[in-house]
């Protein structure tokens, strides 16, 4: 359960320049759910996966241009 969950998460993590804490605490406010720290015991809805996968792409795109 809850693979592409984690994976989503890793990537946050692992791109996240400066705190990656605060860009996982983004994700889980745009998703909606404790992803961060549930993401092993969270099914892997397909709809749920695909906003994860979303909000993700749109916190490092937000986090690159103000970098900028």
């Amino acid at each position: 359960m809850g693979k592409e969950l984690v994976q989503v998460v890793e990537f946050v993590r692992g791109r996240a320049r400066g705190t990656a804490v605060v860009e996982l605490a983004r994700l889980n406010l745009l998703v909606g759910r404790a992803l961060s720290r549930n993401a092993e015991s969270i099914p892997d809805d397909p709809e749920l996966v695909a906003r994860a996968w979303v909000c993700a792409r749109e916190i490092l795109e937000h986090e690159r241009k103000a970098r900028r």
